[in-house]
């Protein structure tokens, strides 16, 4: 299927310079009401399985499909090399084992910042300006260089329809984030954040 007969998703967000391609697509997936980033694949012939190991027919595809241009997904994903045992992000060569792609890992200063960020529709999710970084999947990135803050890593695999599904996989880690107190984030009552589709 060529890209020309994929249908534009009505809303679309704004792929962040730093972000994964898996995580805009699952963002994607939230903010345009599937309860799952592997469900909008189906629904759409989405190449699941192409954007997480990111060939550049499926994020011809995605960027179709969430309006953002070729160049921009290639440079966001992360691609399994041909010999399928090293990982290629942002043109550096990762070894398989040194680069973390089921497990959710995030900085909570990171995600308290997305979060006050404001929503571009009140219909949005609490979480929906949350997103995967590049360098979050990195295995020896413990400490953010931004925040200096220990990174935090869910001890626990997702369900396998879930694997990659970081906008869905973060709503369901919520419950152990908290927000600083005296926060002006619109968005920082608890009973906000566990928005279900």
């Amino acid at each position: 299927m060529s890209s020309k007969q994929l249908s534009r998703l009505p809303i679309s967000c704004e792929l962040k310079g730093d972000e994964t391609a898996v995580s805009f697509l699952s963002r994607l997936a939230l903010i345009n009401g599937c309860k799952r980033a592997e469900a909008l694949c189906v629904d759409l012939g989405l190449d699941r399985a192409g954007i997480v190991a990111g060939r550049a027919h499926a994020l011809e595809h995605l960027g179709h499909v969430g309006s953002v241009d070729l160049n921009s997904m290639i440079d966001s994903a992360i691609n399994t090399e041909k010999c399928e045992r090293t990982y290629s992000i942002r043109g550096h060569k990762f070894p398989k084992h040194a680069v973390r792609r089921g497990l959710l890992s995030y900085c909570p200063e990171c995600v308290r910042e997305d979060m006050q960020q404001p929503l571009p529709s009140a219909a949005w999710p609490p979480t929906a300006n949350v997103y995967g970084r590049s360098v979050w999947q990195i295995g020896a990135y413990r400490v953010c260089h931004l925040h200096n803050v220990d990174m935090v890593v869910a001890p626990a695999l997702p369900s396998p329809s879930y694997m990659h599904d970081f906008a869905r996989n973060f709503i369901n880690e919520i419950d152990d984030f908290e927000t600083p107190e005296g926060s002006n984030n619109p968005n920082s009552a608890l009973s906000e954040l566990v928005w279900q589709v």
